[in-house]
């Protein structure tokens, strides 16, 4: 099998096992994470096909249950310990530092064309059907399912690798959760800078399986036909912003027909 070829699309599961008191943060029982953590890459790696690649931020090693795929080349396992900082910058800093670890770290991330990232203790049942997207044949793409001027979800999300390290490095010191710095802030603060990245919204909202850590309480789904109007809408107003007029009009009329013929 080709190598390469298997690695073109990587999913990167962050996880944060311990958080050791960080602030907003009402799951904090280390075990129910760690458990939380097993059953997600268990799905991964025994109902997907996709390569993995799992860090962790607290050097809470886990790889001796997963040794044999690990072996195998079907997953890639990093710990360290990269969550001894002020709390007061938030879960989000966290969340940037171990993202910059791996694509600094990850063998899998520096040949792969696309990673999808996704918080390592959920499960998202069509992850494949997002890898194998005909969208992801086009140059530096950037999905979601939530986007808007000031705010990206980041539970799951599909970038170039290169260019997310990019928008994180540039901006690490500015991740201040007291201060507004959330990482769904910021990341949309800089997808809009970069005219190179094409946004393409998820046309349907994401389905997530897991518990919301900041509440301890299980994910929302949102109404897919509420989710693709309001990106659109967004993605209309981008688009004009960046002086692309036809492409502006093209997802206007988009949007108009989305409201005649919702999408099922």
């Amino acid at each position: 099998r080709d190598r390469s070829n298997s690695h073109r699309i990587v999913v990167l599961l962050t996880a944060c096992v311990n958080p050791n008191g960080m602030s907003k943060t009402v799951l904090q029982d280390v075990e129910l994470r760690r458990k939380q953590y097993v059953n997600a890459l268990n799905f991964y790696l025994q109902e997907t096909s996709l390569p993995i690649c799992f860090v962790e931020n607290t050097g809470f090693d886990m790889s001796c249950e997963f040794h044999s795929y690990i072996d195998s080349g079907r997953l890639e396992y990093l710990c360290f310990k990269g969550n001894n900082y002020d709390k007061s910058l938030g879960k989000g800093y966290g969340e940037a530092v171990i993202i910059l670890y791996a694509t600094e770290n990850s063998v899998f991330l520096k040949r792969c064309k696309y990673l999808i990232k996704v918080t390592g203790r959920v499960i998202v049942p069509a992850i494949e059907k997002i890898a194998n997207s005909l969208t992801l044949k086009l140059p530096n793409v950037f999905r979601s399912d939530l986007l808007s001027q000031d705010f990206v979800r980041s539970v799951v999300f599909v970038a170039a690798p290169l260019t997310l390290e990019r928008m994180l490095s540039s901006r690490i010191g500015d991740f201040i959760e007291d201060e507004g710095g959330l990482f769904e802030n910021i990341l949309a603060q800089e997808l809009i800078t970069h005219k190179e990245v094409i946004i393409l919204p998820f046309f349907q909202t994401v389905k997530i399986i897991g518990i919301f850590a900041t509440k301890n309480t299980p994910y929302m789904n949102i109404p897919s036909i509420i989710t693709l109007r309001d990106n659109l809408f967004f993605l209309c107003d981008l688009e004009k912003s960046r002086g692309r007029i036809l492409s502006a009009l093209f997802i206007k009329i988009f949007y108009y027909l989305t409201l005649i013929y919702p999408f099922r």
